[in-house]
C-alpha cells in the first residue's frame, strides 16, 4: 500500500468514528421530546420510551379514495397504447377494471356521498365498455374522458380533504390532551410523503396552523420525503436536532446543515468553474 492509499485509510477511520458519534449523539436527542409521525392515514406516536398507532382511517374516506382513483386507473392504462387496437393484456386488464368498478358502484350505493360517488363510477365503467367494445381509443377521447370527470374528481377531493382533516383533527386533539403541558410545548410532528406532495401535503398544512409556523420554516414540522417507515421518520427528528445543534456551533447559523454543507462553496466554486452549458 502507497502512503497516498494509507493516509486514505487511516483518515477514513477518523470518519467511521464521526459516524458512530453522531448516531449515538442524534439517538440521545430524540428521545427527548414527544414525536408524531404522520404516515399515510396513520399517526404514530412516541414519547417516554413508548411507540403508539392511532388510526384515522374511516369507512367513507376509504370509499371517496377508490372512486377518485377509478377513472384515473382507466386512464392510466389506455393512455400508452391510445390510438393503436387494443392489446390482448391491455384487454384482460380493462375487463378487470371494469368489474370491479361495477362492483364498487352497486356496494356504495347509500354508503357516502352517493351522488358524486356513484356518477364517477357509472362513467368510468360506461367508457371502459365502450372501449371494450370498439377495440381502441383514440387520444382524444381519451382526455375528453378525463374532461368530462373534472368536477366529479373536485368534488370528490374536496369531500375526501374534509374527511380526511375532521379525523386527523379528533385523534390529534386527543393525543394533545394527554400529553403534559411541557411535552406538548416540545412536540415535534414528521409528516411522511412522496415528493409531489411536499408543498401542499395535507399534513403539513395542519399542523403549520396547529403550531402557527409559516411554510418552509422547518422547525417543528418537517416533511420525510419518500420515507414510509415511521421508525425512519421518527430517526430524522434526532437527526435534524443535532444538525442544529452543530450548525449552530460551528458556523453561527442553524439552517446551515439543512442545506447540503458543500453547498455554499459549491455555488461560489461554480462561478470560477464556468462549465459549458449543456445544450
Amino acid at each position: 500500500m502507497n502512503p497516498a492509499e494509507q493516509s486514505a485509510q487511516r483518515a477514513e477511520r477518523v470518519d467511521d468514528g464521526f459516524v458512530e458519534s453522531y448516531a449515538g449523539a442524534c439517538a440521545a436527542v430524540v428521545r427527548t421530546a414527544p414525536v408524531i409521525v404522520v404516515a399515510g392515514d396513520l399517526l404514530v406516536v412516541f414519547h417516554d420510551g413508548k411507540r403508539e398507532e392511532v388510526s384515522f382511517a374511516s369507512r367513507e374516506l376509504k370509499i371517496l379514495k377508490s372512486a377518485a382513483h377509478a377513472p384515473v386507473a382507466v386512464f392510466a392504462l389506455l393512455h400508452p397504447g391510445a390510438g393503436s387496437p387494443l392489446s390482448a393484456d391491455a384487454r384482460a386488464r380493462l375487463l378487470g377494471l371494469a368489474r370491479r368498478i361495477d362492483d364498487a358502484a352497486v356496494a356504495c350505493e347509500g354508503a357516502a356521498s352517493p351522488d358524486v360517488v356513484g356518477r364517477v363510477l357509472r362513467i368510468t365503467s360506461a367508457f371502459g365498455k365502450q372501449v371494450l367494445d370498439d377495440g381502441l381509443v383514440a387520444l382524444e377521447a381519451l382526455e375528453a374522458f378525463a374532461g368530462t370527470l373534472e368536477s366529479g374528481l373536485d368534488e370528490l377531493i374536496a369531500r375526501a380533504t374534509q374527511v380526511e382533516l375532521e379525523a386527523l383533527h379528533a385523534r390529534v386533539d386527543e393525543i394533545v390532551e394527554r400529553l403534559p403541558a411541557d411535552a406538548r410545548h416540545a412536540l415535534q410532528v414528521v409528516v411522511t410523503g412522496q415528493h409531489q406532495a411536499r408543498v401542499r401535503s395535507l399534513g403539513m398544512q395542519y399542523f403549520q396552523a396547529r403550531f402557527g409556523e409559516p411554510a418552509g420554516a422547518d422547525e417543528r414540522v418537517v416533511y420525510a420525503e419518500s420515507i414510509t417507515d415511521p421508525d425512519e421518520a421518527y430517526a430524522l427528528v434526532g437527526k435534524r436536532s443535532m444538525d442544529l445543534y452543530l450548525a449552530r456551533a460551528f458556523f453561527g447559523d442553524p439552517k446551515r446543515l439543512q442545506r447540503d454543507v458543500l453547498g455554499d462553496a459549491a455555488a461560489a466554486a461554480i462561478v470560477v468553474l464556468r462549465p459549458a452549458r449543456i445544450a
